[in-house]
């Protein structure tokens, strides 16, 4: 496991000041990267995003709405060698995702936090893998369930955190 940690503090948005971590973490044997997001301030309103840059070589991109989550993928000839590589990214529905198509650049899908948080899947798979890809429906159709998993997990963790905070059963008074 490989966790990769960035912080910002203070940091103007929109006139709020807010304080900013980002984690990535990556699993050995797996084909994808958790970000983590964790906002301190005030982020009433306020959308973040995600997404998979757009490659002039790859497919037109696929927003997929499955398994309680919202992602955006592209497939095809994306690296410099020209070989086959999928890419995508995965926000879970608990974090109100929005795919937004009017990106220059980029495919994005923006999202909202709960209790200041949130959490991302991104996944690459290159054709010269090992284990291909296979079914790119199943595999997306797993990406999405895993984010959806992964999200509720969280979002159930932060209210008991917030319920214990709330009723004193944390130890602060």
């Amino acid at each position: 496991r490989s966790v990769v940690r960035l912080a910002w503090t203070g940091w103007d948005v929109e006139g709020r000041e807010l304080d900013v971590t980002i984690e990535y973490e990556i699993m050995a044997g797996q084909f994808h990267t958790r970000q983590r997001v964790q906002v301190d301030g005030p982020t009433n309103d306020l959308r973040f995003a995600t997404g998979v840059v757009r490659h002039p070589a790859a497919l037109a991109p696929t927003s997929v709405f499955s398994h309680g989550a919202v992602g955006v993928w592209t497939q095809g000839a994306q690296s410099d060698q020209g070989d086959g590589l999928v890419l995508g990214a995965v926000v879970a529905d608990a974090f109100a995702p929005e795919v937004v198509t009017t990106d220059p650049l980029s495919h994005v899908v923006t999202f909202s936090l709960n209790e200041g948080r949130a959490e991302t899947l991104f996944y690459a798979r290159w054709a010269l893998e090992p284990e291909p890809v296979g079914d790119p429906g199943a595999y997306h159709a797993r990406m999405h369930a895993l984010a959806s998993l992964r999200a509720a997990t969280q979002v159930e963790a932060d209210q008991t955190a917030h319920t214990k905070k709330t009723s004193g059963q944390d130890g602060s008074r």
